[in-house]
């Protein structure tokens, strides 16, 4: 799998915004994903790396737009430029 770098406390940020505006616990999150409450905590963190699969699984489930995710990944001003 590749992984996000692991200076990504800007997906961080975004993974627990996007939890709690779709309404979810944690633990309803990883359940959903087939894995611990535990990773999910510590991909909000930022404790340790998302894995694009799994990145892209939580923006369906969140329902994030392709833009909101490339804003995540790039920083709002890059995403910006890059639509």
């Amino acid at each position: 799998m590749t992984y996000l770098p692991d200076s990504s406390s800007q997906i961080a940020h975004w993974l627990r915004v996007w939890r709690e505006r779709a309404g979810l616990r944690q633990v309803e999150v990883a359940v959903q994903l087939g894995v611990c409450q535990t990773t999910i905590s510590s991909w909000e963190k930022g404790r340790t790396s998302i894995d694009w699969r799994s990145l892209r699984l939580l923006a369906d489930l969140y329902q994030v737009n392709a833009q909101e995710l490339g804003a995540a990944l790039l920083g709002r001003e890059q995403a910006a430029a890059a639509v």
